[in-house]
């Protein structure tokens, strides 16, 4: 699979070339970003809004990827720049 996305899962039969089923969740080859420290990690997503995330940053939170908004100037610039830069989805973990 080449870098990039977003992506849906498809599923076909062996005896069919169809597509039979689509996934409704998108998803990326990219880049996983452990955001880990003390309390200075967590205002990396709270304090600040900025910036506009790019269209290939998610963010994982309580179980689930999500889009960002535009709070967290400090999560927000470190994924658009490695996005644009490497031009592939980015999740901030």
């Amino acid at each position: 699979m080449p870098q990039g996305g977003w992506y849906r899962l498809q599923v076909r039969s062996g005896l069919t070339p169809w597509v039979v089923e689509e996934g409704v969740n998108r998803w990326g080859v990219g880049m996983l970003v452990a955001c880990i420290g003390q309390s200075n990690m967590r205002e990396w997503f709270y304090t600040g809004r900025n910036h506009h995330p790019s269209a290939t940053v998610m963010l994982h939170r309580d179980g689930q990827w999500i889009a960002p908004d535009k709070n967290g100037n400090g999560a927000l610039a470190l994924a658009n720049r490695l996005s644009a830069a490497l031009k592939i989805p980015i999740g901030l973990l």
